[in-house]
C-alpha cells in the first residue's frame, strides 16, 4: 500500500510539475537553459513512480504468502522507512533541479611554488558569464610564439582579474584586445597583444611573473593594470601571514563540495543557505561588502600598520616592475583601475591613486587614474556607473569598451609605441 501509494504520489507530480506550477510558485519562471532541467524533472519523477508501482505489485504476493507474521511486520517496516527516507529526498532533488544554478567550475590556475598560482595551459571553461579559453602560454589571447617576428610590436597587460577579464562574454570583450583592435586603427599595424591577467595576482606576483615568463615574449611596452585590492589581497596568503596558500586554487574539501553541489540540487540549496546566513540575502552582495572593506577604508585615506606595511611592499614590488622594464628596455605604464564606490566622491576616495600617481611621477613612469575617463565616457553616452561594470571592481563589457578608448588615446600621445603605416 505505501508503494502504491508513493507511485501514485510521484506519477501525479509527473502531471503537474510544470511551468504552470512554477508560474505559481515563483515569478521566475524557467529560461530556456532550465527548461530541459524542468523536462528531466517530471521524467524522473514519472520513472521512479512507475518503479514504486512496479515494486508494489512484485513484493504484495510475496508478502502476503508470509506465515510469520513478526518477519511481515520487519519487512513492511523496512519499507516504510526507506519510502519514508527516499521519497522526500527523490521529491526535493527533483523539485528543486530546475531552480538549481550549480556548475563545477573547471579550475584555469594551477599551484606554482614561487607565484603561490598561474594559468594553466590549453583550457577552455564554459563559465555563467561567458567562456574562458587561454592558449599554451595560458594567457588570454590568441596562440604566440616567444620568438617576436621582425617588424611587430607587442603590447603586454600585466596584473590581475580586471586585466584577465574576469566576468566577460569571451576574450574579444578584454580591454587588452580592443584597445590592440583601436591602436591598430590609429596606425599600429603590426601589433600583436599578450593577456597576461591572471586572477587574483597582486604587484609581487606580476614582478616575478614578467622577469619569469613574461620578458620572454620581448614584449615593446607592458600596461600593468593597479587595482586598489593589489595592496591588501596578499595578506590572505600564509607566506604575509595569512591562512591560505593559494587564493586561486580551492582547497581539496572545497573541489569537492562544488562537485557535489553541481551533481545535486539539494546540495546546492545547502550550501546557498548557509551563505545567506552568514553573508545575508543577497550573497553577492555581501561577499563584495567583506572584501572591500579593507579597500574602502584605503580609499578614505586609513593608517594602520598593516596598511603601511602593504604600501611599502606593493610599492617595492612596483619598482621592481619598473626597474625591469628599464633594463630590458621596455616601455611601462601604470593604469589604476577604481572601484565602484569611489564614483560617489571622486575627491574624496581616491587618496591611494594619488599616492601611486605621485609614485609614477618620481620614477618617470607614465599613469593614468581611469576614474575621470571612465566618469567622462559615461556621461558622454549616457549611461550611468552602473552599467560600467558587473560588480564592485570588474568592469563589464560597456566598461571595457570606455577603458579601451582611453588605453588606446593615451598610449598615444605618450609614444609607447611606434605607429605604422594606417589601415584601411
Amino acid at each position: 500500500i505505501v508503494l502504491t501509494a508513493a507511485g501514485c504520489l510521484l506519477l501525479l507530480c509527473a502531471l503537474v510539475y510544470g511551468p504552470t506550477l512554477l508560474g505559481m510558485l515563483s515569478a521566475d519562471l524557467p529560461g530556456k537553459a532550465r527548461q530541459g532541467a524542468l523536462a528531466d524533472s517530471r521524467l524522473w519523477f514519472a520513472l521512479l513512480g512507475l518503479l514504486a508501482l512496479l515494486a508494489a505489485r512484485l513484493s504484495a504476493p510475496r508478502i502476503d504468502k508470509l506465515d510469520d507474521r513478526k518477519a511481515q511486520r520487519r519487512r513492511s517496516n523496512l519499507v516504510l522507512f526507506l519510502v519514508a527516507l527516499l521519497l522526500p529526498l527523490c521529491a526535493s532533488e527533483l523539485t528543486l533541479r530546475p531552480f538549481s544554478k550549480a556548475h563545477y567550475y573547471r579550475a584555469i590556475t594551477q599551484h606554482d611554488s614561487e607565484l603561490g598560482w598561474r594559468n594553466k595551459s590549453d583550457v577552455r571553461v564554459q563559465r555563467q558569464r561567458g567562456v574562458v579559453q587561454l592558449n599554451s602560454k595560458g594567457l588570454r589571447n590568441p596562440e604566440i610564439d616567444y620568438a617576436k617576428p621582425a617588424g611587430v610590436q607587442r603590447i603586454m597587460f600585466l596584473g590581475d582579474s580586471v586585466a584577465f577579464g574576469s566576468g566577460l562574454p569571451g576574450e574579444r570583450y578584454t580591454f587588452a584586445y580592443v584597445t590592440t583592435q583601436m591602436l591598430k586603427q590609429r596606425g599600429y599595424t603590426s601589433l600583436e597583444y599578450l593577456n597576461a591577467g591572471v586572477e587574483g595576482y597582486s604587484p609581487w606576483q606580476e614582478l616575478i611573473y614578467l622577469r619569469r615568463e613574461g620578458l620572454r615574449f620581448d614584449p615593446d611596452c607592458v600596461v600593468l593594470c593597479f587595482v586598489l585590492n593589489d595592496l591588501v589581497e596578499k595578506f590572505t596568503l600564509r607566506r604575509f601571514g595569512g591562512e591560505r596558500e593559494a587564493v586561486q586554487v580551492p582547497p581539496l574539501y572545497r573541489r569537492i563540495t562544488d562537485r557535489l553541489c553541481a551533481a545535486s540540487a539539494i546540495f546546492y540549496f545547502g550550501r546557498q543557505l548557509s551563505a545567506r546566513l552568514r553573508l545575508g540575502s543577497d550573497v553577492q552582495r555581501g561577499a563584495s561588502l567583506l572584501q572591500t572593506e579593507s579597500v574602502l577604508k584605503l580609499a578614505r585615506g586609513g593608517r594602520s600598520p598593516e596598511f603601511d606595511e602593504a604600501w611599502r611592499i606593493t610599492l617595492e614590488n612596483v619598482d621592481g616592475i619598473v626597474e625591469l622594464c628599464r633594463e630590458h628596455k621596455v616601455k611601462l605604464m601604470i593604469a589604476l583601475f577604481p572601484y565602484k564606490f569611489q564614483f560617489m566622491d571622486p575627491q574624496g576616495l581616491t587618496q591611494p591613486q594619488q599616492r601611486m600617481l605621485a609614485f609614477a611621477a618620481q620614477r618617470s613612469v607614465p599613469a593614468i587614474d581611469l576614474l575621470g575617463p571612465l566618469q567622462q565616457q559615461a556621461e558622454q553616452n549616457n549611461v550611468t556607473v552602473l552599467d560600467l561594470f558587473w560588480d564592485d571592481v570588474h568592469p563589464s563589457a560597456a566598461g571595457s569598451f570606455f577603458i579601451a578608448i582611453t588605453l588606446a588615446e593615451f598610449i598615444t600621445t605618450q609614444g609607447l609605441l611606434e605607429p605604422g603605416a594606417p589601415t584601411d
